[in-house]
């Protein structure tokens, strides 16, 4: 049964499908297991005060999550040296990184990026609010993880100066968004700049339950457009969107912000039915991620 007992869980039709394409290779059993643990816990988070989240929902369903599903693609990867998603990722930071910048990774769960890319700026931290993934045998000396708790971002105001998230934001309740993005504004220098990554929503969902649903139900909270990230964004003061299609991080090229939004308003057109074989193809999806980096004005 569901997290609400009304009806049978039920895999979509196309669900190996998506699978293929996100190179999930678990079972059926697997993957509706996990569904049904996500459910369980993300409708905790959606129901909770703002009380709650502060002290400590999220940490408790994070870690929750990633001790009772055993198998999930995020403690996978944490443990496959073979995947080269990360190392990707650094090549794109560090094409916009300057050695005498202080990173943030936010949500960096594993600390690969970040101590990846310790090696060339000034200093390197992690904050996320689970502990469950970082390694024991750190040696990085300019490196910092530091568990935070809700929106909040434990550092002190205008101490970074280069701040990246890859899929997180979609997973902060939209009653704390706002301090979120606030929190990052406050913690950068003047003209720093903040690198995002998120699912866009028009190819989504994107958590467990595009397995099972047409919306986001699991632990992506809100899954955004380029449109309502950036106005996100620029109500908490950033300014110059720069677009990247980076598709599973390979830069392609820029796009300006204007044809961001004609590109995404073509794909949000496409019937439910056609959204697996339309949106979630290649192109679709490469066109479609958002990778997007904000500048604090000086």
């Amino acid at each position: 049964m569901d997290t609400a007992g009304a009806s049978p869980v039920r895999l979509r039709a196309d669900y190996r499908e998506i699978a293929r394409l996100y190179g999930d290779k678990r079972s059926a059993e697997r993957i509706t297991a996990h569904y049904l643990v996500e459910r369980r816990l993300a409708d905790n988070l959606r129901t909770s005060t703002k009380c709650e989240r502060e002290n400590g929902a999220y940490n408790r369903l994070y870690d929750t999550l990633l001790n009772e599903i055993y198998d999930h693609p995020r403690r996978a990867a944490s443990h496959d040296p073979s995947d080269d998603y990360a190392d990707r990722q650094v090549r794109l930071l560090r094409r916009e990184l300057r050695p005498d910048d202080v990173f943030l990774d936010i949500g960096g769960g594993d600390c690969r990026i970040a101590l990846s890319v310790a090696p060339h700026v000034s200093k390197s931290i992690v904050v996320d609010v689970s502990d469950a993934l970082v390694p024991k045998d750190i040696k990085a000396t300019n490196f910092e993880f530091v568990k935070n708790r809700c929106a909040d971002i434990p550092v002190p105001d205008e101490s970074v100066s280069f701040i990246y998230s890859n899929q997180v934001l979609e997973h902060i309740h939209p009653d704390d968004v706002g301090d979120r993005m606030r929190e990052v504004y406050r913690i950068l220098k003047p003209g720093g700049r903040y690198l995002c990554r998120t699912p866009n929503k028009f190819s989504g969902p994107h958590d467990i339950s595009m397995y099972f649903d047409d919306t986001a139900r699991g632990t992506h909270m809100r899954e955004y457009s380029y449109e309502s990230l950036y106005k996100l964004m620029n109500g908490a003061g950033f300014i110059h969107p720069r677009i990247m299609v980076a598709p599973r991080a390979y830069r392609l090229f820029d796009i300006p912000y204007a044809m961001a939004r004609v590109t995404e308003s073509f794909f949000a057109a496409v019937p439910q039915s056609l959204r697996t074989p339309i949106c979630r193809s290649r192109i679709g999806r490469s066109l479609l991620g958002i990778t997007i980096m904000v500048e604090k004005p000086r």
